[in-house]
């Protein structure tokens, strides 16, 4: 099943008449696609709903560039066993700080680090620039640290 980025934009809209998530784009060419592609406009983060580590409830996770961001991508099965296939763009979660990679909202890294790479599906680092401007590989920061499931959404707690 193939959803383009505006199709899926437009399946959130008429579900929920506002967007409250990240729309959600057909699962990469590395997703599975055993289960229901479950499309959801909002998550309980208030605490009404089951928080859980992300790696034990998502599989098939990955990092790329998608919609100018560096995003994390994972197929998680929510509290009905379904699985909803969703991105987390990481800017929301985490900050460049003079070549390394800190927690920090809206950090808005992506503008210097590049080569995003994930190890284990949690351990995500990147080569970003330094005060210097010059370019080096980060120490990996474990996204489970601060990166959940929420009911089938990845949700990041900063």
């Amino acid at each position: 099943m193939h959803f383009s980025s505006s199709a899926a934009t437009a399946a959130i809209l008429l579900m929920a008449g506002t967007a409250l998530a990240t729309p959600v784009a057909a699962p990469s060419p590395g997703l599975s696609t055993d289960g229901p592609l479950v499309f959801s406009a909002a998550h309980d983060s208030e605490g009404g709903v089951e928080k859980r580590s992300y790696t034990g409830s998502c599989k098939d996770c990955n990092v790329y560039y998608w919609n100018n961001d560096i995003t994390l991508e994972c197929a998680c099965s929510d509290k009905a066993g379904r699985t909803v296939y969703n991105q987390l763009p990481l800017t929301t979660c985490l900050r460049n700080s003079d070549g390394q990679l800190y927690w920090g909202k809206n950090g808005g890294f992506q503008g210097s680090c590049r080569q995003p790479s994930l190890n284990g599906q949690k351990y995500f680092k990147a080569e970003c620039r330094n005060n210097a401007g010059v370019w080096a590989l980060t120490r990996e920061i474990n996204l489970e640290e601060k990166i959940h499931n929420d009911n089938g959404w990845l949700v990041c707690h900063v």
